[in-house]
């Protein structure tokens, strides 16, 4: 009777698939731990490209080259090898899961040069790890990146991405990618979010981030309709532009949750975005007067028209326009109210004052 050592003998139930022409592999046991076992593939099955999935556990697995061939790969797993880099899947166009996970003398992703769609790619660790050149595709459907040493999101790129998630990895600064379109961002960990504007997300949630304490880059973003700030223990401040204009915008979905005091609610925001009292506001140089007025606020040092808004004590927009140097407040009854001037895009305010009218 002969026996085969199943440790460099795979076992494989090849089909044809009668559209692509392509030859594909499913793999009995798909979990490899040796090199001997990685290498052969390639020489038993020297024209497979498409694979259902493999695992490669355990720092004896150093190179990747017998997967040459492959075009696509339902699940891929690299968990704890000893690879530099990811030569190897050079010919690689599609994947529908990808894990690459604790590989720390992983440097770079640039052998993903031909690969064009990614249903889930998760990174997770892989200290040597500097920059992502190399993952430039088509579509990602979910992209995680978490406990990395990374500084920056250089190299990375997707003409559409569903979901962006960055999990504790002290990567404060998010630029440098070429992510075109954001659905879905979800940040955790972070320290600053200065660069929030390179992803510009239509939903975004900001949530367990002790090192947070400025959310004020928030109102640069332009596509964002749905916003969740949740467990930042020393964030205070939410009332923050972007925040104050949607409050009670119907189609803006704003929640905040066990944040420090002032960001608990959306009744401490109301009363912050009411008392204008916005440390980021550095257009010291507007003057308005009379204080208080009886019927024309005047307005000097703009050097343009400027849209602006006028709410209540109570939060409600009691009057908006666009101004040069003054603003007739003669129809509104006497009381107290907050003036905001925006930039020209509506997206900045330039400066909020308390005005009381006689």
């Amino acid at each position: 009777m002969k026996f085969y050592n199943i440790s460099i003998i795979f076992i494989l139930i090849l089909s044809y698939s009668s559209l692509s022409g392509q030859i594909k592999c499913v793999m009995e046991n798909d979990t490899i731990l040796r090199q001997s076992q990685l290498d052969s593939f390639s020489i038993l099955y020297p024209d497979c490209t498409e694979l259902e999935s493999i695992s490669l556990f355990t720092s004896n697995i150093k190179d990747l080259s017998a997967l040459g061939n492959l075009k696509y790969i339902k699940s891929l797993i690299i968990n704890r090898t000893a690879i530099n880099n990811l030569t190897g899947l050079d010919n690689l166009q599609r994947a529908e899961y990808i894990m690459i996970r604790g590989n720390d003398d992983l440097k770079d992703f640039s052998a993903l040069k031909k690969l064009k769609y990614l249903g889930t790619l998760t990174m997770t660790g892989n200290n040597s790890l500097k920059s992502l050149e190399g993952i430039e595709v088509d579509t990602v459907m979910w992209l995680v990146i978490t406990g990395s040493k990374l500084k920056n999101l250089k190299g990375l790129g997707a003409k559409y991405c569903r979901n962006f998630d960055l999990y504790d990895s002290y990567l404060d600064d998010l630029s440098g990618h070429n992510l075109q379109y954001i659905q879905h961002a979800q940040l955790s960990g972070v320290g600053n979010i200065d660069s929030i504007h390179t992803l510009n997300p239509e939903k975004l949630l900001i949530e367990v981030s002790p090192r947070l304490h400025d959310i004020t880059p928030l109102n640069s973003l332009t596509n964002l309709k749905w916003l969740n700030i949740a467990g930042n223990s020393n964030l205070s401040w939410c009332s923050v532009d972007i925040i104050c204009r949607n409050l009670d915008n119907p189609d803006f979905s704003l929640e905040v949750n066990w944040n420090a005091k002032g960001c608990r609610n959306k009744v401490e925001i109301r009363e912050g975005c009411i008392s204008g009292t916005e440390s980021h506001i550095i257009e010291e140089h507007i003057r308005f007067s009379p204080q208080p007025v009886m019927d024309v606020l005047n307005i000097s040092g703009l050097s343009e028209n400027t849209p602006y808004m006028i709410i209540n004590m109570v939060g409600d927009r009691v009057m908006s326009g666009i101004t040069y140097e003054s603003i007739d407040m003669s129809s509104l009854p006497a009381g107290m109210y907050v003036l905001q001037l925006f930039d020209k895009t509506k997206q900045k305010v330039l400066k909020r004052v308390k005005v009381v009218k006689m």
